[in-house]
């Protein structure tokens, strides 16, 4: 979720961002790499395409790294993440980490609910 808060509010502020869904504007990209859809085994692929990637996984725990983390790294990118440590595991010249308050956390996920007014 925060991920997908993240792009909203760059997209609003400074310039809209792709998404690799075909619903986030990724339709293209994949078409033009051959590729149907992407997953946990291809999506660095793309992701070598772009300067920045925004990473951001849906739990933000310590150490808590899943292939999202890891991709930018492999493709070349500089990865965007909010998980506390993760420059412990992989490269840390190669992300940009943001701390993301639990309040803020909590208000993204009521905003993808509907919970408040968007």
């Amino acid at each position: 979720l925060v991920r997908h808060a993240l792009r909203r509010l760059l997209g609003k502020k400074y310039k809209e961002c792709l998404g690799l869904q075909a619903w986030q504007g990724g339709a293209q990209i994949m078409k033009e790499m051959n590729m149907t859809k992407t997953g946990p085994d291809n999506t660095y692929e793309i992701q070598d395409a772009f300067k920045f990637v925004i990473t951001m996984a849906n739990e933000q725990s310590e150490g808590y790294l899943v292939e999202k983390t890891i991709h930018p790294y492999l493709a070349g990118s500089v990865g965007i993440t909010a998980t506390p440590g993760a420059g412990k595991y992989i490269n840390a010249d190669a992300l940009v980490s943001c701390s993301i308050p639990e309040a803020d956390l909590a208000k993204v996920q009521q905003y993808y609910r509907g919970s408040v007014d968007k």
